[in-house]
């Protein structure tokens, strides 16, 4: 499931953009993971091994994702052991994610092919980016939705060669709620009073190191036992986790809690995260600030509706 806003649909069949900014393109390319595949193939692995369905889903089950399931699927899983459906839905998901990614870079193409032959290439933004990590194992998850690296980065690429040096790598810490800020500072528009991001368009163009944060605030609220709700805050150099794994009576939450817990990395000696070290003693300062920066980072963010249990006990 992807968006490719085109240059003849961005500049042809929309006159307003022919005359916003006449001597800026921004095309903004979008690529989201895609779930319908993977949802309905892994809902049905679980359907099949709970009611122990012999075929696939018929349709008097269920009419519409039967119908669905057959476009998606061209094989029958009926004879297909747990193992064998679970990798057959991996490779599916996978497959299908890179032909959306290659269908992307073929367009991505065409756009940048035209732009050279229309010597419009120097003076055209073109940002590549697209929705967070997935897990494929890692820390034993699938999905994402969790505040490890592999879950929390998001791909960031931009090309507009009259003000951004070619081949250069920015390592400052950035939410994509700055993109937007991004935008907008390069149509010469203020960012509404509403608008949480900055705008990093000075990084981008200095050979300075001028961040625009020193951390990162992060909240994942949607509980369930298999994925427990919880916040952090995350510094260049490390990240401090708190899994409250409670619901707190919001919308689509299991009202099973899990158990609480903190965890801490030293992003510097374990990039991975594959130990905790928040019962080490020799983090115990470092702890400390990063857990009164998460409660003020809190705060900041205008994340206040709910309070979070056992916050304060650390």
């Amino acid at each position: 499931n992807f968006v490719l806003i085109s240059y003849r649909l961005l500049i042809e069949k929309i006159p307003i953009f022919q005359t916003l900014i006449p001597d800026l393109w921004i095309f903004a390319l979008l690529f989201l993971v895609i779930y319908v595949p993977a949802a309905i193939i892994i809902g049905y692995w679980h359907r099949r091994t709970q009611l122990k369905v012999e075929n696939t889903i018929t349709m008097q089950q269920n009419p519409f994702f039967a119908k669905l399931f057959r476009v998606l699927i061209d094989v029958q899983l009926g004879n297909m052991s747990k193992e064998e459906i679970r990798s057959f839905s991996y490779q599916k998901f996978v497959k299908d994610f890179l032909r959306c990614a290659a269908s992307i870079d073929d367009n991505l193409q065409k756009i940048i092919d035209h732009l050279k032959e229309s010597n419009q290439i120097n003076n055209t933004i073109i940002i590549y980016t697209s929705d967070q990590g997935y897990f494929l194992g890692e820390h034993g998850f699938f999905d994402k939705r969790m505040m490890y690296e592999e879950s929390s980065r998001m791909p960031f690429v931009i090309s507009y060669p009259n003000k951004i040096l070619k081949s250069q790598r920015i390592d400052d810490l950035i939410l994509n709620l700055d993109i937007p800020s991004l935008f907008l500072d390069y149509a010469g528009i203020k960012s509404p009073k509403s608008f949480q991001g900055k705008s990093f368009k000075k990084a981008l163009e200095s050979k300075n190191n001028l961040p625009i944060r020193e951390f990162t605030y992060y909240r994942y609220w949607e509980h369930s036992p298999v994925r427990p709700a919880h916040l952090g805050i995350r510094s260049e150099k490390n990240k401090l986790i708190y899994f409250y794994g409670e619901g707190l009576n919001k919308n689509n939450t299991s009202k099973v809690k899990s158990e609480k817990a903190w965890e801490y990395y030293d992003l510097i000696k374990d990039p991975y995260e594959l130990k905790n070290e928040f019962y080490n003693p020799k983090y115990k300062n470092e702890i400390l600030k990063l857990h009164q920066e998460l409660i003020k980072q809190k705060k900041l963010a205008g994340d206040i509706e709910t309070l979070i249990p056992n916050i304060n006990e650390i």
